[in-house]
């Protein structure tokens, strides 16, 4: 029997934020497959409270058997409870996307402008509508596009979990695995807002790995400039991504690369599930392109003198302190010298 997944993976960096309020869940309840995102809003942290709250209610209500809408229902009730009972997280709330399968088809839940999208080497299609006041302005042509881009309330949301009480949650599919190979892509808006929709396709389809193209995702958003938290999670449904054993990452011309240098965002959670034979992190020889940077593991470090004195060096000079106390001894040494030669 041919595995349903080949391959999953979620990663949730916090990017040039000092904190990161988004919150994944990539999860194998029983024979049901449960992949989410959710970019929390909040102060006091207390938006991470609410994505992470969603994503935990989720699995849980999908657990006890509920549907994927009475779970996303039943998440924005405890969200919105938990904020009516303490002050410090009155109005927080959370866009929550996610993806249910249930033998060999699976639906989609969205709330909020994070996204999901379907991707083949045809093309991408966005599955989900943004709930933002961009999005709807732009639905109902009651703006041009310079006027929403020029407006205050462009990055407003018309619905979350947790702000209300009652929420309407838009449920797409189902969708059949029988529909040939592909990727579907759950991303914040920390993703899509600096990263075209055939930009994403392209890197997710560049590699073999869902893990690579997730990590290599994020790090791309934030070459491009992304100020925001930025969450993936990809889900391939039969072997939709390159068969070809190449991990090659071509740094954009854009700011936040010197020298077509790559270094991946500080990692904070990353989940990867592989089913199906033949998906590996290294299943095979690393292959490059002219200026093309390779995403492998950095040679262990040697030992060396030279080496040693370089990172001492290095931690005296960064540090004020020693620094001053280096000096000082130096001075000393050289005035007992020479006085002694005198």
């Amino acid at each position: 029997m041919r595995p349903l997944e080949r391959s999953s993976a979620t990663i949730s960096v916090a990017g040039r934020r000092p904190s990161n309020q988004d919150a994944t869940i990539d999860v194998h309840i029983g024979e049901m497959h449960l992949v989410a995102v959710a970019d929390g809003m909040g102060g006091h942290q207390s938006g991470e409270v609410a994505s992470a709250m969603a994503v935990d209610v989720l699995s849980r209500e999908i657990a006890s058997g509920r549907s994927l809408r009475e779970a996303a229902v039943a998440a924005n009730v405890a969200i919105h409870e938990s904020a009516a009972s303490n002050p410090l997280r009155a109005g927080m709330g959370t866009t929550l996307v996610a993806l249910l399968r249930r033998g060999s088809i699976y639906e989609i839940a969205n709330v909020g402008d994070s996204r999901a999208y379907r991707i083949e080497r045809s093309g991408i299609r966005r599955i989900t509508q943004d709930h933002s006041f961009a999005a709807e302005a732009a639905r109902a042509n009651v703006m041009s596009p310079e006027e929403i881009a020029r407006s205050p309330w462009r990055n407003a949301l018309t619905r979350s979990l947790g702000t209300e009480r009652n929420v309407e949650v838009d449920i797409f599919g189902p969708f059949s695995l029988d529909d040939g190979p592909h990727v579907v892509l759950l991303c914040s808006d920390g993703i899509y807002r600096s990263v075209t929709d055939d930009g994403i396709r392209q890197l997710v389809l560049s590699f073999d790995d869902v893990g690579v193209a997730a990590e290599v995702l994020t790090t791309r958003a934030l070459q491009n400039g992304s100020d925001d938290n930025m969450s993936v999670a990809v889900v391939e449904f039969g072997q939709a991504l390159s068969a070809r054993r190449i991990r090659r990452f071509d740094p954009p011309a854009q700011r936040g690369v010197v020298g077509g240098a790559f270094e991946p965002p500080v990692r904070e959670s990353l989940g990867r599930r592989q089913q199906g034979p033949g998906i590996g992190l290294h299943p095979g020889p690393l292959e490059a392109a002219p200026n093309s940077v390779l995403l492998a593991r950095p040679e262990p470090r040697r030992f060396t003198i030279r080496g040693w004195l370089g990172r001492v060096l290095g931690l005296v000079v960064n540090d004020n302190t020693l620094f001053g106390i280096s000096v000082a001894i130096l001075l000393v040494w050289l005035l007992s010298h020479l006085g002694g030669g005198s």
